[in-house]
C-alpha cells in the first residue's frame, strides 16, 4: 500500500517537473527592444494590413487620407471606431503612426496581430 502511494506520487512529482522544463526552455526573446510594446514575434503580424483607431465619429474614409501614395484595398469595421486597414503594400508601421499622429484623428495605429488558441 505504502509502496503504491510512494510510487504514484514520484510519477505525478516527475511529470510536474517535465512540465515545468518544458515550458521555462522555451526562453525569452534575447534583444527586447527598447520601449513598451514594441516586441512582436515573427510570423505573428498580418500582412500590409492594420488596426486603426479614429477619434469618435471620424469617417472611415478619412483613412484614405493619411497614405495616399499607399492604396487601400480594404476597410472593415471591427468595432466603433475601429478599423482594419488592408493596403496593397505596406507602407510601415512607423510611417503610419508618424502620419497618424499629424492627422489629428486617429488616436492609435498598430499591426494586425495573430492570434491563437493553443
Amino acid at each position: 500500500m505504502f509502496l503504491k502511494i510512494f510510487l504514484k506520487t514520484i510519477s505525478v512529482f516527475v511529470f510536474i517537473s517535465i512540465s515545468a522544463f518544458s515550458i521555462f526552455a522555451q526562453g525569452f526573446p534575447k534583444d527586447l527592444p527598447n520601449g513598451k510594446g514594441k516586441y512582436v514575434k515573427p510570423g505573428r503580424v498580418v500582412p500590409n494590413e492594420y488596426i486603426f483607431k479614429l477619434v469618435s465619429g471620424t469617417s472611415s474614409e478619412r483613412l484614405k487620407e493619411l497614405a495616399p501614395n499607399f492604396s487601400i484595398l480594404n476597410i472593415e469595421l471591427i468595432m466603433e471606431d475601429t478599423y482594419k486597414v488592408k493596403y496593397k503594400s505596406d507602407p510601415g508601421l512607423d510611417f503610419l503612426k508618424n502620419v497618424s499622429s499629424k492627422s489629428g484623428f486617429v488616436e492609435s495605429v498598430q499591426h494586425n496581430l495573430i492570434y491563437r488558441a493553443y
